[in-house]
């Protein structure tokens, strides 16, 4: 069946083989025992990528620990700042440039309207960012 006149040659799958073609893949793909090979092939470098995440997370946590301090915020407020140097990370993780920019200050806004101070929000935006910087780590 040829599905366009003006490219001869080209064949349409019918929706019911398309349809087909997916779910075969789909259970192919969902197999215990194929789901098992695959994470135990990968299961090495997962854990090498865990351990470096891992590592950058408690020097963010650090950093925010440092920077909290000095702004000597209530203790309720702790792991909210705690949730934010991490927020800051991904959108560093994520992003670079001016878009990294933008993202920040939304960021900030978020963590402000949460009834967190906005001179304490950038020293720790700051400190994490700062701390980034110096360790070397890497945005993958």
């Amino acid at each position: 069946m040829i599905c366009d006149d003006r490219q001869p040659g080209i064949r349409a799958e019918p929706a019911s083989d398309k349809a087909s073609r997916r779910m075969r893949a789909y259970t192919i793909g969902t197999d215990p025992q194929s789901v098992e090979r695959k994470t135990r092939r990968k299961k090495g470098l997962m854990r090498e990528r865990y351990a470096a995440q891992v590592a950058v997370l408690e020097q963010v946590d650090d950093a925010v620990r440092a920077a909290i301090d000095w702004a000597n915020v209530s203790p309720l407020l702790k792991s909210s700042c705690l949730c934010f140097g991490r927020e800051v990370y991904g959108c560093w993780r994520r992003w670079t440039q001016q878009t990294l920019v933008n993202e920040l200050a939304i960021v900030v806004a978020k963590w402000y309207s949460r009834s967190l101070g906005l001179p304490t929000l950038e020293r720790i935006r700051d400190g994490v960012l700062r701390m980034l910087d110096e360790s070397g780590a890497t945005r993958k």
